[in-house]
């Protein structure tokens, strides 16, 4: 096996790609990339046979999705797994495989970017993964709301005709803009499915104090995105006095108020994904990763981490449903958190789109009174490089008299500083998880609204910070309605050809940040760009 190259999130060795036949940034071996190379091939020829054939199949279609979720950063790291995938692909669109793991793998050289590359040349092979990586962005929203059983047959049709588009494709900048567009507005389409789900299952975010200080006794860590799973860990200890705590994009949790109804849900744990190493280290009791932002784990918890769902990795015990009563069992065999003097501390979330319609009304009569002067969303995913403490610092320089929406976990790198009010409306306003873009959404388009302007004439400055997949589809969705003007960073993803940066730069002003001085002075002075 000559090796993986894997180019598809921000940790891109030297800003070009993994590559090697060891493992890449975020721990990925060779083999798991190439097998994850050949799953996504296999689903692209399964979708452009039913496309062909004009058919439709849940089962075929659910396939489909979990292949595009395996396949993104920090999911399925398990060679194992991801060969049983392949197989189970392969038999579903009658392509026979090799019986041996090394044939395999020969066969999977031949899937990735560079073989790519070589047939269509690098431009070309840029532009699909461009749009093949924003798919998978897509898929992972998608895949949330379908376990909580919510499904739409278009949305999965558009998954089937956007794959089966990637077997024989002949893209154009122009028409590979195109294809990007549409795929933000089934991204729109998924993301208020999405928020449909989560507000009648859990009920509609309200805003919520949610402690980041222990408190005393056993303990279970969940983290990751999936509420459901999250639901699943609190019936199955409710009652045994263990506590549980969520880390990472898990904290807008305790904002719905089915979930907040389990007493023993007290608190967040820990900042942001890529901390998980030191958090997971120090932290009294089993931990539960659910959905992607999985990192190697180190010895010292090895043996009390769980995956669930999607995620896997090697050695790591995973738990199906009706399993997770094995966490109550585990943190009732370690230390679990000490009585301590520590005052308790508690942070702000919750600012759903119902929480805050109502107050956006107000906020603009503030902003007609001069007491509100712009507003900031400063969102996306956050990661381990020193540069994005550009958000931080951003955060911090901001005037008093601007508020800040923020939403994903790059809102870990300021969502504990104190931040104050402007006539009772806190200047800092958590919209949710990365999943939640729906909100922010709905509130920038009806804020246009209440002011009679258009979205690209509020005093609004989006700010963006980027690390996978989920991101892509994200800042497609916004595309989609026209946005313009957005800074990204903390640099632009190593995947974007020259001709489409040149694109989006000319026709949506998406420019790469600078310096948190530098940006907030432009947006201040609302000059013309």
């Amino acid at each position: 096996m000559s090796g993986m190259f894997c180019f598809q999130c921000e940790q891109a060795a030297g800003g070009t790609g993994c590559s090697g036949s060891g493992h890449g940034t975020c721990g990925k071996s060779a083999e798991a990339s190439r097998l994850q190379d050949l799953l996504l091939r296999l689903a692209e020829r399964l979708a452009r046979q039913m496309v062909d054939r004009s058919s439709s199949s849940e089962s075929f279609d659910r396939m489909i999705l979990n292949a595009l979720l395996a396949t993104m950063t920090n999911v399925d790291f398990d060679p194992d797994h991801l060969e049983a995938l392949c197989r189970r692909m392969g038999s579903a669109c009658s392509r026979p495989l090799p019986a041996s793991r090394e044939d395999l793998l020969e066969m999977a050289e031949r899937c990735g970017v560079e073989s790519e590359r070589q047939n269509t040349g690098c431009e070309m092979a840029n532009r699909l993964s461009f749009l093949l990586f924003a798919i998978k962005g897509a898929a992972a929203y998608y895949h949330h709301a379908v376990e909580l059983g919510y499904c739409d047959p278009e949305i999965s049709r558009y998954f089937r005709h956007a794959l089966a588009y990637l077997v024989h494709p002949d893209l154009k900048p122009s028409e590979m803009i195109n294809l990007s567009l549409e795929c933000g507005r089934n991204t729109l389409k998924i993301l208020a499915l999405l928020d449909k789900a989560r507000n009648e299952v859990f009920g509609s975010p309200e805003p919520t104090e949610v402690a980041v200080t222990p408190t005393a006794g056993k303990a279970i860590l969940v983290t990751g995105h999936d509420l459901r799973l999250l639901r699943e860990v609190l019936i199955a200890t409710e009652g045994t006095g263990i506590n549980v705590y969520t880390h990472g994009e898990l904290l807008p949790a305790h904002s719905y108020p089915k979930l907040r109804a389990f007493p023993h849900l007290v608190g967040n744990y820990g900042g942001s994904w890529h901390e998980q190493q030191t958090e997971f280290a120090a932290f009294p009791g089993p931990v539960l990763v659910t959905t992607n932002c999985m990192m190697p784990p180190r010895d010292e918890y090895h043996e009390r981490l769980f995956t669930a769902g999607a995620v896997r990795y090697p050695d790591v015990s995973h738990l199906e449903a009706g399993e997770y009563g094995a966490l109550a069992c585990v943190a009732s065999s370690e230390p679990g958190f000490p009585l301590t003097v520590t005052p308790p501390r508690k942070i702000l979330v919750g600012f759903g789109h119902h929480a805050l319609e109502a107050i956006l009304p107000r906020i603009v009569e503030l902003m007609r009174d001069g007491q509100i002067r712009r507003l900031f969303l400063i969102g996306g995913c956050d990661g381990a490089k020193t540069v994005r403490d550009y958000y931080t610092t951003l955060a911090e320089i901001i005037p008093q008299d601007c508020l800040i929406l923020t939403l994903a976990c790059g809102k870990f790198r300021f969502n504990r500083q104190e931040f104050g009010t402007i006539d009772g409306i806190p200047r800092l306003l958590d919209l949710g998880q990365c999943s939640d873009a729906h909100t922010a959404i709905v509130a920038i388009r009806r804020l246009a609204e209440l002011m009679h302007t258009d979205v690209n004439s509020l005093p609004l400055s989006i700010i963006l910070s980027w690390y996978e997949q989920k991101a892509v589809s994200i800042l497609l969705a916004l595309f989609s309605l026209g946005v313009r003007n957005i800074r990204l960073g903390p640099g632009m993803p190593a995947f974007f050809s020259e001709d489409m940066k040149a694109l989006l730069a000319q026709g949506y002003r998406l420019r790469p940040i600078t310096t948190p001085e530098a940006d907030l002075a432009e947006a201040l002075s609302n000059s013309p760009l």
